[in-house]
C-alpha cells in the first residue's frame, strides 16, 4: 500500500503525459519550422516523429497498410513491364516483317 501511495504523489509532481511529450518534441518542431536546412529536416522528421508514430497502434496499422500498398504497386509495375516489353516485341517484329516484305 505504501509504494502505491508513493507513486500516486510523484504522479501529482510530475507533468502531464501530454505536456511531457510537448516538452520533448518542442526543440524537433522548432528544427521542422525554422530550419532551412531540407536533409536536416527530413532527418529530423523520420528519425524523430516517423519513429514515434511506427511505435504507436495507428502508426503499426498504417505500417501494415503502407508495406501491402508498396508489395502490390511493385508486382503492379513488374506486370506492367512485362506487358510493355510485350508490346514493344510485337511490335518491333510487325516493324521489321514490314519494313523487310
Amino acid at each position: 500500500m505504501i509504494g502505491q501511495e508513493e507513486e500516486e504523489e510523484e504522479e501529482d509532481d510530475s507533468l502531464p503525459l501530454d505536456e511531457t511529450i510537448r516538452s520533448f518534441l518542442r526543440p524537433f518542431t522548432a528544427v521542422l519550422r525554422e530550419a532551412r536546412d531540407a536533409r536536416l529536416r527530413g532527418h529530423v522528421e523520420e528519425r524523430v516523429f516517423h519513429h514515434l508514430m511506427r511505435q504507436s497502434d495507428v502508426g503499426i496499422a498504417y505500417d501494415e497498410v503502407r508495406k501491402r500498398l508498396n508489395s502490390l504497386r511493385g508486382k503492379y509495375l513488374v506486370f506492367e513491364f512485362f506487358v510493355l516489353a510485350g508490346r514493344r516485341r510485337r511490335g518491333g517484329r510487325s516493324g521489321n516483317r514490314r519494313g523487310g516484305g
